[in-house]
């Protein structure tokens, strides 16, 4: 018989169509738990069944579609998180490395021979933004959670609201969840960073590629806090600033050239850092001249010779300046000398015959002095002494 009732009735589990009140109890004494009470809604129908088992059935229609049977139904488990997930709060300033990131750890509690141990079961590292997410845990174990910072710090969490621990003791556990927060800590203490110092700047004038139109300079930065300084050099001359970049592949020496507007003068050298060096090192600066060459000049002619020879005496200037020098070229041998032209078809080298030599020693000497429009850039010289015996 079909009675109407509206009662209060322990309801086992949300999802249960049907179930027999002493299945019921025999549920809750298997460890199930007590389930809440909570009143049927009107229109519940209440059967007595042979035995004097009592179907409760939630909706009507399903229980006329289970009019007959006496079944409990297996409960469908509500949605069960098995991965930690929260923030980390990470203090001002923090730089997070990548490679070396906060890390973070699930540890499960486990005996064995009498002794308890607590084991990690996930581990991940935390974001830049402080998040991380631990997959792979129980859903219904506690798990203690370990922040491992880089500098090697261990601290503990203790709650969403407390500051974590460095003592294992004083750790609480939480299952998994989707919220949990490490408050913040006091930082690490960083790794102190060099102060930036000032590198040793150089810069010579180069002779061999230094020209009237060009002046060549090797310009070098050293400095104990990096063997390959990063950065630009700027060199001024003459009212002119050219710029230049030092890269790490140079190792702190380049050899730049700027316009020589001008003879000779000052040149100033700036060196300004960037990148990995502007942490480590600072600006300089520092000043080199250009000024006249000297050029080099050689004689050559036979050391013993004839009384009724004509000595030959070869005379050679060299200059990087130019492969053309040009000037006067002055020969002294003994008290008496002999002037000629040196020209630009002669490429520096000039070949002039002497007049015959009186018996015994004479000294040879040659002096250069450049034309006017090399004045400016080169030096008078001298050749060393030759001593040619005239027999």
């Amino acid at each position: 018989m079909l009675d109407r009732v509206q009662p209060t009735l322990p309801v086992l589990m949300a999802n249960l169509v049907s179930v027999g009140e002493d299945q019921a109890q025999a549920l809750v004494g298997l460890g199930f738990g007590q389930p809440p009470e909570t009143e049927l809604v009107p229109g519940v129908d209440r059967q007595e069944l042979p035995g004097g088992n009592v179907t409760v059935a939630y909706e009507v229609e399903e229980w006329r579609e289970m009019w007959g049977h006496n079944n409990v139904f297996s409960p469908q488990p509500a949605e069960q998180v098995n991965t930690h997930s929260g923030t980390v709060e990470l203090p001002a300033g923090f730089v997070h490395d990548t490679e070396d990131a906060p890390r973070i750890e699930a540890l499960r509690e486990h005996s064995q021979y009498g002794e308890t141990f607590w084991t990690p079961r996930a581990s991940g590292d935390v974001g830049a933004d402080g998040s991380f997410a631990l997959e792979g845990t129980h859903p219904r174990e506690d798990y203690r959670l370990r922040l491992t910072w880089p500098d090697g710090t261990i601290v503990y969490w203790t709650s969403d609201h407390t500051v974590p621990t460095s003592l294992e003791a004083q750790a609480s556990t939480t299952t998994p969840r989707s919220d949990v927060v490490l408050p913040l800590r006091d930082a690490p203490p960083p790794a102190p960073q060099p102060e930036a110092v000032a590198p040793q700047v150089a810069a010579k004038v180069v002779k061999k590629g230094t020209t009237r139109s060009k002046v060549r300079l090797k310009v070098t930065v050293r400095s104990s806090a990096t063997p390959a300084p990063t950065g630009r050099i700027e060199v001024r001359f003459a009212g002119t600033t050219r710029s230049f970049a030092l890269k790490a592949k140079h190792r702190g020496a380049r050899f730049v050239k700027v316009p020589r507007t001008k003879a000779r003068g000052k040149v100033q050298v700036r060196y300004v850092p960037t990148g990995s060096s502007a942490t480590l090192l600072t600006s300089a600066a520092t000043t080199t001249k250009v000024t006249k060459v000297a050029p080099k000049v050689k004689v050559k002619t036979t050391k013993r010779i004839s009384r009724t020879t004509r000595p030959k005496v070869t005379v050679r200037v060299t200059t990087p300046l130019t492969t053309k020098p040009t000037g006067k070229v002055r020969i002294t041998y003994g008290k008496r000398t002999r002037t000629v032209q040196l020209k630009a078809r002669h490429k520096g080298k000039v070949t002039v015959r002497l007049p015959r030599l009186a018996k015994g020693k004479h000294k040879i000497r040659v002096r250069y002095t450049p034309a006017t429009r090399y004045k400016s850039y080169l030096k008078a010289a001298k050749s060393k002494k030759l001593t040619v015996r005239a027999r």
